[in-house]
């Protein structure tokens, strides 16, 4: 007997002595309160000294131009060399497709005039 047909049967015997439709009740595990109130506790120790809101100034260094103005160099520059190698690395790969291309219409027409002759020869007889 194979397991799906034992599965099948605990299936069938399960809807006919009705413990099929009998409710199902999962107990939940139930909290330990000790770890819930040590969670609310505040620690012995404080963590540091309490910041006073009023204390805190604005920042006096907040002229961020400098930085700016270095960093849209520094962005125009990669952008540049990209530029440039892209061109470089077209140019390239233009030049070597076009000696592909040109070596490839060479060949046909080589190919060409090969099947020109023959059609010629065999029309003359």
């Amino acid at each position: 007997m194979s397991e799906h047909s034992k599965i099948l049967e605990k299936y069938e015997q399960m809807f006919k002595d009705g413990s099929a439709y009998k409710p199902i009740h999962i107990a939940q595990p139930q909290p330990n309160v000790s770890e819930i109130t040590r969670a609310v506790e505040k620690p012995a120790t404080p963590l540091g000294e309490q910041v006073n809101k009023d204390n805190f100034q604005d920042d006096p260094y907040t002229d961020y131009s400098q930085f700016d103005s270095d960093m849209q160099q520094r962005i125009n520059e990669a952008k540049n060399r990209k530029l440039q190698d892209n061109t470089q690395n077209v140019n390239v790969q233009n030049n070597s497709d076009y000696k592909k291309l040109e070596k490839r219409m060479e060949l046909i027409e080589q190919a060409l005039s090969l099947v020109m002759e023959t059609q010629k020869k065999l029309l003359a007889g």
